[in-house]
């Protein structure tokens, strides 16, 4: 009986997981994420010219 509510228990679980689980979803191609990029990028610009140092030197 025990087994019995064990595997039920089990396959309930598993059909819960395979409903709740998103669909399948596909990557963009390179030239769409240009694409994207291109509409957000933006220029920060400063008034003086600043060199930037690494925090943790790189031996």
């Amino acid at each position: 009986m025990k087994l019995s509510y064990e595997l039920s228990t089990a396959l309930l679980s598993t059909v819960a997981i395979v409903l709740v689980q998103p669909q399948l979803t596909l990557a963009l191609t390179a030239s769409e994420v240009n694409a994207i990029a291109q509409k957000i990028t933006v220029l920060i610009a400063q008034e003086e010219q600043q060199v930037a140092y690494p925090k943790y030197p790189i031996n």
